[in-house]
């Protein structure tokens, strides 16, 4: 029986070729059009580019991040993925969870979310002593190519490790991954792709403290650009209690925050939703009371708050004001029902254009209303407004959020570290390490994603830890009627028994993990979250999506040389055929939570206006031969595919047809 011949490229004479092998790094194809004097052998040549941007070789240097590995950081950011998705639980939801490699989940992510990604938190490794993230046998292993290509890696002719370079020996060693440089090039590919990833009004958080705040600002103003950074936050995640005080009292200063960078993909199309407040205390300014009554009459009669507080307060005083209304919650609702007329008086910057009877009734100190503004004059002639207490009272974001006067939070967020006494029962699973408060990701989630009407906002955690994130999306959705997506993905890391023994065994004996993972703890926290909104039932006027598409990653079909010149394909993965579906859309742009349809049982897929050959035979090319008009066509070249299919299929699509290797 003769040999089923292979498709390959040279076989493709009117398709698309999508070649998801093939190394793609943006600035290079732009430098390719544009200006193709500046790559030689498909490698810029910065002699070149130096001339195209009229730079002299003397003006070429400058302020920057240098550090030992940022060479193959750079490559790692534009190496092809050689993973694809396996979904294990399908399910009808638009949030996502992906176990696996987050630098493999985010390539595999860009294809369809380019651009698409509303906001991104993540609370990388902080590079303690305690973490140990990069560069060991298997990356060296999964890499071999790009490691000899940048000449940091020789093997000998029976393909083994004959030397490393001094920097890939750095790297691997088991010193070097607590090293600055080690850190900096885990982030800076990951970092990329996560700009990549962001809309044009999208925002990237940060969570890290001193052990390389200062480094990796500098690294995102590289990555995002200086003018797109927005803010530093400092937030205050203990308090001076405990060893702490003994600490202090030896002369040392006590560490209280950690920190958020803040970037937006592009500060001129970004703002943010809204602000968030803090309570204040009472405000002296506020000592003005104008009768309601006059105000209607279009005669405002002025008087002190006092005076009219001790109508039912007979032994107030300006003092005791501020005393009862931090104590008395029968005084504070009096002055919160009275606060439309209760004001302080105000600079006022606007250029006025009085009529000679406004000044008359100004120069006679009275107050009169001039466009939306009440105003008098000052015994000096200066003009003021008066401002009312409502406009500075409303519900606050702290941990005891109340009613009353408030101020807008600035870069300084505190008082998270009462959150932080309760963190361990957060999300009801149990898993110390890291885990950051739900509330401060809630206000993240507030002030940068729309709070309700249907947004629709995708929120990204790629370090998804306990899974933290996710509940919070779910809940404030639930809180505000928002319609925001999360994805998350969380590495298959082991749970280390010694250092981590409860939470080894919470995964051990109550969700039966053999080997426990922090993903274990990811899914379980996010199933219970859901169960918990579910069962108070926050928005019974609204369905919500409290469920999740979990996939896990797996290797890719790769083409390998035999002995006789020939090629073989080596299959690494069980995929079902939605899955070869699902992963042909992902190279069409097509998000995870768009649907995907069955036209032939495990033969063919449709999704908008694209179809996916999964099993090429007769039936699949009649029907598109007979059904389809302008449909765009995908077909995976490592499917088991007959040549002459093939030629008959192209012959009737021709350019309607993309094939991906």
């Amino acid at each position: 029986m003769p040999t089923k011949q292979r498709l390959t490229k040279q076989h493709i004479t009117q398709a698309h070729i999508i070649d998801s092998t093939k190394e793609h790094n943006p600035l290079l194809d732009y430098l390719a059009k544009h200006h193709p004097q500046t790559i030689s052998e498909e490698r810029l040549n910065l002699d070149a580019l130096s001339q195209a941007l009229g730079f002299s070789p003397s003006s070429m240097q400058g302020y920057g991040l240098s550090f030992i590995g940022k060479p193959l950081a750079n490559a790692l950011y534009s190496t092809p993925t050689t993973k694809e998705l396996k979904e294990l639980d399908p399910k009808h939801s638009q949030n996502i969870i992906i176990k696996g490699d987050n630098l493999h989940a985010l390539k595999l992510l860009k294809s369809a979310y380019d651009g698409k990604i509303k906001m991104i938190y993540i609370d990388p490794p902080y590079n303690t002593k305690n973490e140990k993230f990069i560069y060991d046998d298997n990356f060296v292993k999964e890499y071999q190519k790009l490691l000899i290509e940048l000449d940091l890696l020789k093997l000998d002719s029976d393909g083994k490790v004959l030397e490393k370079s001094e920097v890939l020996h750095f790297l691997t060693n088991p010193s070097g991954d607590k090293a600055h440089s080690g850190w900096l090039s885990f982030m800076l590919p990951r970092l990329k792709l996560a700009r990549d990833l962001l809309k044009d009004d999208g925002v990237i958080f940060i969570s890290i403290d001193d052990n390389e705040q200062a480094n990796l600002k500098i690294l995102c103003d590289e990555i995002f650009g200086e003018e797109n950074f927005v803010a530093n936050l400092c937030v205050e995640l203990s308090t001076t209690q405990g060893m702490k005080v003994a600490s202090a009292q030896k002369g040392q200063i006590v560490k209280n925050a950690e920190y958020i960078l803040c970037y937006a993909k592009d500060n001129q199309n970004f703002k943010f939703e809204r602000p968030l407040y803090t309570a204040k205390e009472w405000d002296d300014h506020y000592s003005v009371y104008i009768d309601p009554e006059s105000i209607k009459n279009g005669k405002p009669k002025r008087d002190t708050l006092v005076n009219f507080l001790k109508n039912k307060y007979p032994d107030i005083t300006q003092k005791k004001i501020a005393e009862l209304y931090s104590s008395d919650m029968d005084f504070r609702k009096y002055i919160h029902d009275n606060a439309e007329n209760i004001f302080q008086d105000s600079n006022c910057f606007i250029n006025f254009d009085f009529t000679n009877e406004e000044k008359e009734r100004l120069s006679n100190k009275e107050i009169i209303f001039y466009k939306k503004y009440m105003i008098f004059q000052t015994s000096n002639g200066t003009i003021k407004q008066e401002v009312s207490l409502a406009k500075a009272i409303g519900e606050t974001d702290d941990f005891e959020a109340k009613f009353g006067l408030r101020k807008i939070r600035g870069d300084w967020w505190e008082g998270y570290y009462k959150d932080m006494m309760n963190i361990n029962k957060e999300g009801d699973v149990i898993f110390k390490n890291g885990k950051k408060p739900m509330r401060l990701i809630k206000d993240l989630l507030k002030i940068s994603t729309n709070t309700g009407g249907g947004g629709g906002d995708i929120v990204l955690d790629f370090f998804a830890g306990s899974g933290t994130t996710a509940q919070a999306v779910m809940e404030l959705n639930a809180e505000d009627g928002g319609n925001r997506k999360f994805i998350l993905v969380q590495l298959d890391e082991p749970i280390d028994e010694a250092k981590s023994k409860v939470a080894y065994d919470f995964c051990k004996n109550t969700l039966k993990s053999q080997n426990p993972v922090i993903s274990d703890i990811t899914i379980e926290r996010v199933k219970r979250a859901a169960a918990k909104i579910a069962k108070q039932d926050l928005l019974s006027a609204k369905e919500l999506d409290l469920d999740f598409r979990l996939f896990t990653m797996v290797q890719k079909p790769e083409l390998v040389s035999k002995e006789n010149d020939s090629l073989g394909l080596i299959t690494h993965a069980d995929l079902s055929p939605q899955d070869k579906a699902l992963n042909l859309a992902l190279q069409d742009s097509k998000m995870l939570h768009k649907k995907l349809e069955s036209i032939i049982k495990d033969k063919l897929y449709q999704c908008e206006n694209s179809l996916y050959i999964v099993q090429m035979d007769k039936e699949v090319l009649d029907y598109i031969k007979n059904k389809t008009h302008d449909e765009i066509v995908y077909l995976n070249a490592f499917d088991d595919i007959d040549l002459q299919e093939y030629l008959n299929l192209e012959s009737h699509l021709k350019t309607r047809l993309y094939v991906v290797f």
